[in-house]
C-alpha cells in the first residue's frame, strides 16, 4: 500500500474536502485530484483543468472529509511496474499514474522502483 513519506514543509501540500467518498478499493492508491467550482477535491478526471496534486488515503473516507493533497514530496511503497529513473504522469482521463507522456500531466519521477518524487508544476 502506497503512502506519503516526506512532504516539503513550506508548501508541499494543502488540505481540502473531498467531493466524493474514498472507497475501500481506493485506499492506498495514488490518485490525481483537481478542484471543482465548490472547492471540493475531485478524484480522477480533472474537474476544472489541470490536476492540483495527488492523494493517497490511508482509510476509507466520506465525502466532505478533509484530506491532505501532496504537491511536493515523496511517496513510497508504490506497486510494481514502475522503472527507476522514469518520468511519471497523471492520466488525464482516470487520475491514475502512468509512464506514458502523451497528453498526460507531468507528476514527477521515480528514484527507485518503489519511490516517487512528486513535483506538481505551480
Amino acid at each position: 500500500m502506497s503512502r506519503f513519506d516526506k512532504v516539503e514543509p513550506l508548501g508541499g501540500s494543502f488540505r481540502a474536502a473531498l467531493a466524493a467518498a474514498v472507497v475501500i478499493g481506493d485506499v492506498g492508491v495514488i490518485k490525481g485530484v483537481s478542484l471543482n467550482s465548490s472547492g471540493r477535491l475531485v478524484q480522477g478526471a480533472a474537474a476544472l483543468g489541470a490536476y492540483k496534486g495527488v492523494i493517497c488515503a490511508d482509510y476509507t473516507m466520506a465525502a466532505t472529509q478533509p484530506i491532505d493533497v501532496m504537491t511536493d514530496g515523496e511517496i513510497v511503497d508504490l506497486p510494481a511496474g514502475f522503472t527507476a529513473g522514469a518520468d511519471i504522469f497523471i492520466a488525464v482521463a482516470t487520475g491514475l499514474l502512468t509512464m506514458t507522456a502523451t497528453s498526460n500531466q507531468y507528476l514527477g519521477h521515480m528514484v527507485e522502483t518503489d519511490r516517487l518524487i512528486v513535483r506538481i508544476a505551480r
